[in-house]
This record gives C-alpha cells, structure tokens and sequence, in this order.
C-alpha cells in the first residue's frame, strides 16, 4: 500500500513534486507541478507512454498543432 500525500502541502524542489517517489512507487512516473496564472509548462510528449493531464484546482488551454 502506498503513503498518502497532500499535494497542496507538499514540498515542490526544482517547482514538481514527484509523486511516485514520495508514495514509494517504482512502476509508476507521474509529476505533480504549480503553473501561475498565464504561463505554460515547457512542451514535450512521449510517444512510449501513456499520458494525462488532471487540472487541481484552475483551468487550462491544451494547443495541439491543430489548434487549441
């Protein structure tokens, strides 16, 4: 079983929370980051896993190349 965690309270280094790592878990990756108000996290993908994207709290503009 794995460690809860309250990621509102949670440390952030280098501004992410690794998740898998503070709830002890080696097969997952999964990052939790603060974005402010009008900026964007750097793009990228991974074309070998499986992604998602939960929005905590506050809304967000996904821009694909076919638009947003």
């Amino acid at each position: 079983m794995m460690d809860a965690i309250n990621i509102f309270a949670a440390e952030k280094p280098a501004g992410r929370l690794d998740v898998a790592s503070a709830a002890g878990s080696s097969e997952t990756a999964m990052y939790i980051y603060d974005i402010a108000a009008g900026r964007s996290s750097a793009p990228y993908h991974y074309d070998y896993a499986e992604e998602w994207l939960l929005v905590v709290d506050g809304t967000v503009t996904v821009r694909t190349p076919d638009g947003e």
